[in-house]
């Protein structure tokens, strides 16, 4: 036995060979554990290093274990029990020799608890030169916590028939998640002009359970989505909610196409879960009517493409002018890619699309839309009803929550959608609880409105709104016009066609 570390260590690099024997032992660590930054691994909570038992431990031998994010919180030296000893040269390096006559490692694992204090994402490498141990990269051992930890599950099936298709459960499991005020809300979304036939019901556990009430209903606005809203404030929660039987069927609109579950937070807009339904698979009659899913359109090329009968021939017109033509597939699908011959001008094109036959050259089942083409250089807003997005000239950006026109025939946008298009940072946007108000702050510029009022206050000046902020499912809504104008942008424009507001920039 020896009984002076350091004379150990000498004789060890003058008597082991410096090749590395066949089949060395593996090494690994038995778990990885989830901490806090600062967290101290001790005895209870430590994994380990696993050294598995080798007929090739015949000699006493030693190794180094290095950690990264990590302090050593051994001694300096000392015994790990009898057999092994060890010596602590730094903060994150640290030896340990085998005295096999002591430690019979030919028959028992070799096991180093990982006692540190954790700094970070923390990893551990051992090292015994060329010896015998074999050689392997780092491995993980600790890690932080995300600040937004989630876990989604679904056990549904993968194909839809679009009538009342009951899905599988919906699972969000939070570790410490981002905090939420009394009132927001994780809202659950169908893709593909699906709808809520049945909400179910949900299941809440943990912080959920223990620290806040909640409310699960539909949008009675929008069919296509449900919302679990919380009555009080959650300190970063940890806790499971769990959705079951949820209904949904297709509509009119429906394409045969993967459908998804979108999942967002009221507060985070960064927070975005997907869960893929499955394909609509609902068979394709012969007579299916055309449907224009979507059009993209530049000065230089389209992008179009839809749904149809299978095998008949679609064409696309843009300006009276033949841009292309192809056949639907057989999965009712089609799609045109073309270049213009010569780049189009800043303007408006009708892009006209339909069936053609070659035998009775007709054009038929046209469907007619108005397509925009901007200059790069146009900095002007663009909201329009029924769609979730705002441009400002030919950037898009997401809205949370549809435009509406109210009983006073006013456009009425999101709160934080119209701030931002007029140059409101986030940070800018301030509500005022006792006196149910939001203040805008722009430049030298601020702007204080009352939920319920038709008036607004613009540095401290009254002025008449034409009519008034609400407060619509969890959103708050402002007069489009009234909020522009208070910012001094007063070119605003109306498209009846389109049902688009353009703000001059």
């Amino acid at each position: 036995m020896k009984n002076r570390l350091f004379s150990a260590i000498l004789i060890l690099s003058m008597i082991m060979p410096v090749t590395a024997f066949a089949g060395a032992p593996e090494w690994h660590v038995d778990r990885t554990v989830t901490v806090e930054e600062g967290t101290e691994l001790t005895m209870s909570n430590a994994p380990k290093i696993v050294i598995e038992n080798s007929d090739n431990f015949t000699m006493d031998f030693g190794f180094d274990i290095e950690v990264t994010n990590a302090e050593w919180l051994y001694s300096d030296k000392g015994v790990l029990e009898p057999g092994i000893e060890y010596i602590k040269f730094g903060d994150n390096w640290m030896y340990f020799l085998v005295d096999v006559d002591v430690y019979d490692a030919a028959e028992k694992d070799i096991r180093i608890p990982l006692y540190c204090r954790i700094d970070g994402d923390a990893e551990v490498k051992l090292t015994c030169g060329d010896y015998i141990i074999n050689a392997a990269e780092e491995d993980g051992f600790a890690k932080l916590p995300y600040e937004d930890n989630t876990t989604i599950r679904y056990n549904g099936e993968s194909k839809l028939t679009g009538e009342n298709d009951e899905l599988g459960a919906v699972i969000i499991e939070e570790w410490r998640a981002k905090d939420f005020e009394a009132g927001d809300s994780y809202y659950l979304t169908l893709t593909n002009n699906f709808e809520f036939t049945d909400i179910g019901k949900v299941t809440v556990s943990g912080d959920f359970e223990e620290k806040a009430g909640h409310q699960y209903l539909s949008d009675p606005d929008r069919h296509d989505r449900v919302e679990i809203s919380f009555t009080e404030k959650l300190e970063k929660p940890t806790g499971k909610l769990m959705i079951t039987g949820l209904v949904i069927s297709a509509t009119s609109k429906s394409d045969f196409k993967g459908t998804e579950l979108i999942i967002t937070r009221d507060n985070d807009k960064d927070y975005i879960k997907t869960i893929d339904l499955g394909d609509y698979i609902q068979s394709i009659p012969s007579d299916a009517p055309l449907k224009v899913v979507s059009v993209k359109m530049d000065k230089e090329k389209i992008d179009i493409e839809g749904t149809g009968a299978p095998s008949k021939k679609v064409r696309v017109y843009v300006g009276g002018s033949l841009i292309g033509e192809t056949r639907v597939d057989t999965k009712g699908k089609w799609k045109i890619e073309e270049d213009f011959i010569k780049d189009l001008q800043e303007g408006t094109y009708l892009v006209e699309t339909g069936y053609y036959s070659n035998s009775t050259d007709k054009f038929t089942s046209v469907i007619k839309t108005d397509v925009e083409i901007y200059d790069e250089d146009n900095e002007n807003i663009y909201f329009t009803i029924g769609v979730n997005k705002y441009r400002i000239g030919t950037r898009e950006f997401d809205i949370d929550g549809g435009l509406y026109i109210d009983g006073n025939d006013r456009m009425m946008v999101p709160l934080r959608a119209l701030a931002n298009a007029l140059g409101v940072e986030d940070d800018d946007i301030k509500w005022n609880d006792s006196a149910k108000s939001i203040i805008l702050e722009r430049d030298d510029t601020s702007i204080e409105v009352y939920i319920g009022s038709d008036k607004l206050f613009i540095n401290g000046l009254e002025v008449k709104m034409n009519t008034e902020a609400v407060i619509k499912g969890s959103r708050t809504y402002l007069p489009l016009r009234s909020i522009c104008e208070a910012f001094g942008k007063d070119d605003i424009v109306w498209d009846g066609t389109t049902k688009t507001v353009m703000i001059g920039k």
